[in-house]
């Protein structure tokens, strides 16, 4: 998944260029566009931050990791101009020294940082990212350089899996199935309680593969009492 802009962050102190109404929409560019952007000269205690649209899937999803990105171009003499991706989740801002990247000055360039975790330090979530601004800080700049941004994204790398089709059999005490007890993804009646039967699943997987072994299934039942409990409350 691909997350851009959609609203002002907590941290607006650098100026704008090109057209644009705003810092935000002025980062947002899919594709690319190096005309406009967020700017800053000669500070490295400026911050930029901005909002990101609420990404769009399942709240179930497990996210192995979130990649901030920032295209950015540099006009300068001398030493590097160095920036960094800053993360901001609810309060909590946080920077990677190790992330930090000298920035090209010939052309507009992407650079990123990539976290397993969340800034607090916990097992990502979709509100985590719901709540997620994105942006840079420059850490190394002389009193006259300045340093141009002119997008600013993430990507999410996340494992979606699901039950898509289910369909009840009769058992063979074999590896096959016996006839159809109903049609698919129908419940099925049993001739007599106590007999036999089989359940074939079909799950699916969305965003990245998912390796052999790779997550923990569980299959949950009870005995019906009454009408059968289709929103499985209570359930171990």
């Amino acid at each position: 998944m691909r997350g851009l802009g959609n609203a002002a962050g907590n941290f607006q102190a650098w100026v704008t260029f090109g057209s644009g109404s705003a810092h935000w929409d002025r980062v947002d560019d899919d594709p690319a566009d190096d005309a406009t952007g967020v700017q800053v000269t000669g500070s490295t205690t400026d911050k930029e931050t901005n909002n990101l649209a609420d990404p769009t899937f399942d709240d179930t999803v497990e996210i192995s990791s979130v990649t901030a990105w920032m295209r950015c171009e540099a006009t300068g003499t001398g030493g590097k101009e160095k920036a960094v991706n800053l993360w901001r989740d609810s309060s909590t801002t946080t920077e990677v020294e190790s992330a930090t990247r000298n920035i090209d000055r010939d052309a507009f360039t992407p650079y990123f940082d990539s976290r397993t975790t969340n800034p607090d330090g916990g097992a990502w979530t979709k509100t985590n990212i719901t709540n997620l601004e994105i942006g840079s800080r420059v850490t190394g700049i002389g009193g006259s350089e300045v340093v141009q941004c002119s997008e600013y994204w993430i990507t999410v790398t996340y494992d979606d899996h699901f039950m898509s089709a289910y369909r009840w059999f009769a058992n063979t005490d074999t590896t096959d199935v016996g006839s159809a007890l109903a049609t698919q993804d129908n419940p099925a009646t049993l001739g007599s309680a106590g007999d036999a039967f089989r359940l074939r699943l079909a799950l699916h997987v969305t965003g990245d593969t998912l390796a052999q072994s790779g997550h923990d299934m569980k299959l949950q039942f009870a005995t019906r009492v009454g009408t059968c409990d289709t929103s499985y409350t209570d359930e171990s």
